[in-house]
């Protein structure tokens, strides 16, 4: 068995762009993760592309939408808060503090050094759906939506004879 550094290093590999996927392979079947942007305006909130990604053991993977936001963003803005949204309904509310929560920076994946990620776990593989990301103030202003589409789903191992 993996230790726990060892296995959420490969993982995090899983994290996927728009119109991407990965796979990993421990020991079972890979988990495979397509995500991708489909409407929304994105250009207030939302200018960087959310990721989709699966991590855990590979009998009982967990997908998760990572939604990343300039720091400056937010506090310009004045978000209080990001909702994940299906069909009509509100599933998630990601709670947003420009001042307490800690950029990325170091870490390479983006062009700007105040980028804060919000990570929300969606529930076991398989997964999928179009769900809105919606960036709201206190005073339940909406100020930006952007729509993705994401699967993530188990592929058989190959059986070699």
């Amino acid at each position: 068995m993996l230790p726990r550094r060892r296995l959420l290093a490969l993982t995090g590999s899983l994290i996927v762009g728009a119109g991407c996927s990965g796979t990993s392979s421990e020991s079972g079947p890979q988990v495979v993760c397509d995500s991708g942007v489909l409407a929304g305006g994105g250009d207030v909130v939302f200018g960087l592309t959310p990721q989709v990604s699966s991590y855990g053991r590979s009998d009982n993977p967990v997908v998760e939408l990572t939604v990343p936001v300039r720091q400056s963003v937010l506090t310009e803005e004045s978000v209080d808060r990001i909702e994940i949204r299906r069909g009509g309904e509100t599933e998630y509310t990601v709670p947003v503090s420009p001042e307490n929560d800690e950029p990325v920076g170091d870490s390479g994946r983006y062009d700007a050094d105040d980028v804060v990620e919000y990570t929300q776990s969606l529930g076991h593989v398989p997964q999928n759906g179009r769900p809105r990301l919606v960036a709201l103030d206190a005073e339940d202003e909406q100020l930006d939506e952007l729509r993705i589409e994401f699967r993530c789903y188990r592929r058989p191992e190959r059986q070699t004879s």
